[in-house]
């Protein structure tokens, strides 16, 4: 599982980390380890990015999830 996988799978079912996401996106994405592709994909919710770094599947709805209704 790659780390953006990780990540996204945490993002779902943490809410510290959840909580420390929607303080600083960018900086809690970093400490998690993940590069700047996987940032600006999640970031841009650009969806087909997030699919290709991820393989696809229930990864790319987090990433909408958390844009759509600004988590």
């Amino acid at each position: 599982m790659s780390t953006l996988n990780k990540f996204l799978t945490e993002l779902g079912t943490n809410a510290k980390l959840m909580e420390a996401y929607k303080a600083e996106p960018v900086a809690t994405m970093e400490a998690a380890g993940l590069n700047d592709d996987e940032i600006n994909a999640v970031q841009h919710a650009d969806m087909d990015k997030v699919k290709e770094l991820t393989g696809g599947g229930e990864y790319a709805v987090v990433v909408h999830n958390v844009k759509e209704h600004n988590l």
